[in-house]
């Protein structure tokens, strides 16, 4: 089981087109689970699965025709967490077992009891946890999440949020490995050396990806072919998921 989690610091940096594109491709050759943990469950209204995992009623996922993709929506705009975590953890637990690679479409970076609640059922299947991650970021936030220290307290602070979750010592906790930046919506030329400058040396080893603006994703981002770039980012988590060592970084 591989598990991704596609996350950022805020909403509209299009981490639901880079997740939904990863499923997309890497369901060619695997079978794919992609959860909806956004606030308002935008990944799972496109495809029309409107119950929540957390509302313990209906069915909060979809098989997308034709594909090894099942959306399970996670969302939680509109439901209050579940005080018996065993209304929901017979479909949860059915589902992770029949796929192979797991793609978190993330809530921002906060605390939220939901998070805490996935986190948990997730944990108590397989008894272990890492948080492999996609950061995407858009252009005009590097200078803020500079300045915020950002980048230099993501790990730290999902190791401290998966500790306190699973009653675990953070002592020697490692449990993030983030595998690639995306720098996303870029519009015109932009000079690849001051993004390097702006994330600093945190991320010296995870490549840096720069997606262009595609005004055509603005009518649904299922409804377009995958752009090359994802198609390379796509071949890069495929090659993590057989072999994380493959890929060498120093």
């Amino acid at each position: 089981m591989f598990r991704l989690h596609v996350a950022g610091l805020k909403g509209g940096t299009g981490k639901t087109t880079v997740a939904y594109y990863l499923a997309r491709f890497l369901s060619d050759h695997h079978k794919v689970l992609l959860i909806d943990k956004t606030v308002d469950g935008t990944l799972s209204k496109s495809f029309g699965v409107e119950d929540s995992l957390f509302s313990c009623k209906g069915n909060p996922y979809i098989t997308l025709p034709n594909t090894n993709i099942t959306v399970l929506n996670a969302s939680y705009l509109l439901t209050e967490a579940p005080n018996d975590i065993n209304c929901i953890k017979n479909i949860y637990e059915d589902l992770v077992r029949k796929n192979n690679v797991i793609i978190v479409d993330h809530s921002q970076l906060s605390y939220d009891r939901f998070n805490e609640l996935e986190i948990r059922l997730y944990y108590d299947i397989f008894r272990t946890l890492t948080y492999n991650v996609v950061l995407v970021v858009g252009i005009n936030e590097l200078e803020v999440l500079k300045s915020l220290n950002f980048y230099s307290s993501i790990d730290s602070y999902i190791n401290k949020l998966v500790a306190e979750t699973l009653g675990l010592p953070l002592d020697n906790l490692t449990f993030t490995t983030i595998w690639a930046v995306i720098i996303n919506k870029v519009m015109g030329n932009v000079d690849e050396k001051y993004i390097v400058r702006s994330l600093g040396d945190k991320f010296r080893n995870a490549p840096k990806i720069l997606i262009p603006f595609y005004k055509e994703l603005l009518a649904g981002f299922h409804k377009v072919q995958i752009p090359q770039e994802f198609v390379s980012l796509g071949k890069y988590m495929d090659t993590i998921i057989h072999d994380p060592h493959s890929i060498v970084r120093r």
